[in-house]
């Protein structure tokens, strides 16, 4: 199954407490990422591993114009 894309509102609310690896597909007028596919999510055990994909698929496409983003709405 593909994932699927989803406004980044939605995803901050299906992952409150975790940090989230987002691909960015689209931006608001401002720069501001407005929709993503959700690459990897964990709480702070999974940290480490969605920074190493971070850093991999920046290294895989490095011409991207939206990397991924590594984000927690909540902090503990």
């Amino acid at each position: 199954m593909k994932p699927k894309e989803q406004r980044i509102k939605d995803i901050e609310a299906q992952y409150p407490d975790e940090w989230v690896l987002i691909e960015v597909i689209r931006e608001h007028r401002h720069g501001r990422a407005s929709h993503g596919i959700v690459q990897g999510h964990g709480g702070d055990s999974a940290h480490d591993d969605l920074v190493r994909q971070e850093i991999a698929f920046g290294k895989a496409h490095p011409q991207a114009p939206d990397r991924p983003v590594l984000d927690r709405q909540a902090y503990p």
